[in-house]
């Protein structure tokens, strides 16, 4: 956990706020989307942000009512998540990238 510390933001995207991590290490690198499980967070990914870092910029979300982000009401389904996760990357301000 301590390796995500200092690159934790909240951003909120359709009165959802949401925590994630952006670790930019170079400029030129491809930013990388990991997105956890049913019942993970960020912290699902602590022991592979270390090695993605130094080739990827590492982005990753607690997805809504996961990890520290807001549980809304609303149904989750497959669906929300696609199009909560398309507003999140344009929010960023991002246009290609991977995601895993």
């Amino acid at each position: 956990m301590d390796i995500i510390i200092p690159y934790i933001h909240f951003a909120t995207i359709d009165n959802v706020r949401v925590r994630y991590i952006d670790i930019v290490k170079n400029q030129k690198f491809f930013p990388l989307l990991l997105i956890h499980g049913l019942g993970g967070s960020i912290e699902s990914w602590t022991n592979n942000i270390k090695v993605l870092s130094t080739k990827f910029r590492i982005i990753a979300l607690d997805l809504p009512g996961f990890g520290l982000s807001d549980k809304p009401n609303v149904s989750f389904t497959i669906s929300f998540y696609v199009n909560f996760v398309e507003r999140f990357i344009k929010k960023l301000g991002i246009t290609h990238l991977f995601i895993i």
